[in-house]
């Protein structure tokens, strides 16, 4: 959402024209060396301006990077172990985590944003203040005849548009900030997904399975859920797991079906890790019912295609026929 905001912002617009500034420079310069003089003194001032800018908001945009992801990361076990923060009455507690990760946020996020208005405001002053020596100065070439009143007034027009992209970066340096670390957390986790991983192709699936030693830690906490699980099941083989709610099978089914890495141990389907299995391959090769059942948005048929659209109707009334749903 944010990289959204970014490139249909006018911050992106202006960092665009910025590579035209030395053109109008350069133009100003034709005009009367004078007034080009004074628009690259007022754009290296407004660079120095740019640079104070960010020494002064890196590290309040920083602070209030960190917060928010910690109050996200908090956000996310909350949802995973919402069952026992409403058992044991953890709520209160939960909120105020969540809101104090969050208020620092935001108290940094005011601090950043209040300097860069301050640092914005002064370059717009600078900038105009610019344009008003421009047009006296002009004025004052135009009555010694070196120049016309048409040419002072052009000089001041492109002179805008030659200030105006490090302006509006000034203006938008939250944006860019912001911008720029949505952009390294979102190339972080890509090259962190496990889909990234080229897999070999192995052979179709008999059925035999392998648990050695399972032990599940939930992320941010202490607690252990699993510990020490493990058996094995041949082909055509049956299991049945009973225990008291929160005791671990539903962590257990969602990690023999991959979906939960364990913090330590093993899942082998076939003698090979489930970590090793090309993900496209096991979906097909299994079937699993979570606790939650709910539809995907689309059709029944969309559904047991597991929404895919180069499956033909055969396999899917094949399937149906197998869940005895086909009627």
């Amino acid at each position: 959402q944010q990289l959204r905001t970014f490139l249909v912002s006018g911050t992106l617009l202006s960092l665009l024209d910025a590579p035209m500034a030395p053109l109008f420079m350069l133009a100003i310069f034709l005009i009367h060396p004078d007034l080009g003089f004074i628009v690259v003194a007022t754009a290296l001032l407004l660079l120095a301006i740019t640079l104070a800018n960010q020494r002064a908001t890196a590290k309040p945009f920083g602070e209030a990077n960190t917060s928010q992801t910690k109050a996200n990361l908090h956000v996310d076990s909350m949802s995973r172990n919402s069952q026992i923060i409403n058992a044991l009455a953890m709520i209160p507690e939960a909120v105020w985590i969540w809101g104090k990760d969050t208020g620092n946020s935001l108290k940094w996020q005011v601090i950043a944003q209040d300097r860069n208005i301050a640092f914005a405001s002064l370059s717009k002053g600078v900038r105009l203040l610019t344009q008003v020596i421009m047009l006296g100065w002009g004025a004052y070439l135009a009555i010694e005849g070196t120049v016309t009143g048409g040419m002072v007034i052009a000089a001041s027009i492109i002179a805008g548009r030659a200030l105006g992209p490090i302006e509006g970066a000034i203006e938008g340096w939250n944006q860019v900030v912001q911008s720029r670390a949505a952009f390294g957390r979102i190339s972080a986790l890509l090259k962190e997904s496990p889909l990234n991983f080229e897999r070999l192709k192995l052979p179709r699936p008999e059925g035999r399975l392998d648990v050695e030693r399972l032990l599940f830690v939930p992320q941010g906490t202490k607690r252990v859920v699993l510990n020490g699980i493990g058996f094995g099941l041949e082909a055509g083989d049956s299991l049945a797991i009973i225990g008291n709610s929160g005791a671990g099978k539903t962590t257990l089914g969602k990690m023999l079906v991959g979906s939960v890495l364990p913090t330590s141990g093993s899942v082998r389907l076939d003698l090979m890790d489930l970590r090793n299995w090309d993900q496209r391959q096991f979906g097909e090769s299994i079937g699993y019912l979570p606790q939650d059942v709910q539809l995907f948005p689309g059709s029944i048929k969309a559904n047991i295609a597991r929404m895919r659209e180069d499956v033909d109707d055969s396999a899917i009334y094949e399937a149906a026929k197998l869940a005895d749903v086909h009627e």
